[in-house]
C-alpha cells in the first residue's frame, strides 16, 4: 500500500509539473500572437506609406 501511496504522489507531483509547463507555454503563445499583430500592423502601415512612392505599372 505504501508503495502504491509514494506512487500517486509522484504521479500528482508530474502531474502538477505538466499543468504548469502548459500553462507557461500557453502564456508564451498568447504573447507571440500579440506580438505578431503588432508586427502585422506596423508591416501594413509601412507598406501604405511605401505604395504611393512606386509607380502603378510596378505594382
Amino acid at each position: 500500500m505504501l508503495t502504491l501511496q509514494k506512487d500517486a504522489a509522484r504521479l500528482q507531483q508530474q502531474l502538477q509539473a505538466a499543468t504548469e509547463a502548459s500553462q507557461t507555454a500557453a502564456s508564451h503563445v498568447a504573447e507571440q500572437l500579440k506580438q505578431l499583430d503588432v508586427d502585422r500592423q506596423r508591416l501594413e502601415e509601412e507598406l501604405s506609406a511605401f505604395t504611393p512612392l512606386v509607380s502603378p505599372h510596378v505594382l
